[in-house]
């Protein structure tokens, strides 16, 4: 094979390469990037599109309050992502490592968002920056280290300490947005009771989220036993499917987990905001309802139950 021939091969796998990586957020990502002089500090970029995310109706990144404010968790795997395959490098930084224009492929709306913060943000200093952001939204400040540094004009979430039990699916979530509504919520600990908790969307397998929520102060359970059998969840096609499902879950399996159903109540008690989660955003299609179900049958204080 010639050499012609080689790199050839070679530059169109590397064009079908970028497509494969290329989602429709990691343009925007890259876009800002080129509006903002190709090369950001971490803690400066994520302000940037941050306020980005803030101008669109439906935003392509989800913040958390984090050390240094608000904080996209999936924008820092695509960062991981795009540096893997050289289309940016650094550590403690952003930069962008081509020359291609990916502004002429976003939305319209987004074009204009963009132009919009590049003209608005672009003179800011570092402090200003973090300042800006830290007045117009307090909320993304509650666990950042440095928010002594920035007086505040508004208030916080507020913190609401009563008993309520929540529970939450991650269907159609980012681990960001997902997070977020826990921390919004003041869930103390994440029950997680999958059988198995491998998901093959970012931040939600075992590992990752226990790792994700115990950097933002929220204690991970894993509590397999509560789960339904792989096996029992194959061939549900119809509404009737799924009734038998959750009958036989409701009926043969809830009674003899009494032992991991009272650890759940004693975990409850103790920590007033708890929540379980699955992967199922409608909690009815879910078998975390009849664990609800089955906690109000048992005597506990009064509390609300909440599926968020």
């Amino acid at each position: 094979m010639s050499y012609t021939l080689l790199y050839s091969n070679f530059i169109f796998a590397w064009l079908n390469l970028s497509e494969l990586i290329m989602y429709y957020r990691r343009k925007i990502l890259l876009s800002l990037l080129d509006a903002f002089e190709r090369k950001q500090s971490n803690v400066n970029f994520q302000k940037i599109l941050f306020l980005f995310t803030k101008m669109q109706q439906t935003p392509s990144f989800y913040f958390v309050p984090y050390k240094f404010g608000p904080f996209s968790f999936q924008s820092y795997q695509d960062k991981r992502t795009m540096t893997k395959y050289k289309l940016l490098s650094g550590n403690s930084y952003w930069e962008k490592n081509n020359n291609i224009n990916y502004f002429d492929e976003l939305t319209k709306s987004d074009q204009e968002i963009l132009t919009t913060v590049q003209k608005k943000f672009s003179g800011f200093t570092n402090t200003e920056l973090i300042y800006y952001v830290y007045s117009n939204y307090p909320e993304y400040t509650i666990n950042s280290e440095i928010k002594f540094k920035y007086p505040l004009r508004k208030r916080l979430i507020k913190e609401d300490n009563s008993y309520n039990f929540f529970t939450i699916g991650y269907e159609g979530h980012t681990i960001d947005s997902y997070v977020y509504i826990l921390i919004k919520n003041n869930i103390k600990l994440l029950c997680d009771v999958r059988k198995n908790p491998v998901s093959m969307k970012y931040g939600f397998s075992k590992n990752q989220l226990k790792n994700i929520l115990e950097k933002l102060g929220i204690e991970y359970l894993h509590m397999p036993e509560l789960g339904i059998e792989s096996g029992k969840r194959k061939n549900l096609n119809t509404p009737d499917d799924y009734k038998r499902l959750f009958a036989d879950y409701s009926n043969n399996i809830l009674p003899i987990k009494k032992e991991y159903i009272e650890q759940l109540i004693n975990i409850f008690l103790e920590k007033r905001r708890i929540a379980i989660t699955c992967f199922e955003s409608d909690y009815k299609s879910c078998h975390r309802h009849k664990i609800t179900e089955y906690l109000l049958s048992q005597d506990i204080r009064d509390y609300k139950i909440e599926h968020v």
